[in-house]
């Protein structure tokens, strides 16, 4: 079972590792969907997940230290 969570935060770095999203999607508004529905148990895993993915794919590592940003940023409140 998925959680509101983990869709949006694979969408985000699937669409980064993939380059330029064909389909138009945004891998920023993604992360930042993920980051309204983490707890603060996923937001730490995920940032450590990134922060990882930096060093294997260095290639793509500013687009996924911008991802970190957005998954680091305090949540609004409602």
């Amino acid at each position: 079972m998925t959680t509101p969570f983990v869709s949006p935060f694979l969408a985000a770095v699937a669409a980064v590792l993939r380059g330029t999203p064909e389909d138009g999607s945004d891998p920023e508004a993604w992360m930042r969907t993920a980051a309204e529905a983490a707890t603060d148990t996923q937001r730490r895993a995920g940032v450590a997940r990134l922060r990882r993915m930096t060093r294997r794919f260095p290639e793509h590592a500013a687009a996924l230290e911008r991802l970190i940003e957005l998954l680091e940023a305090e949540p609004a409140e409602t």
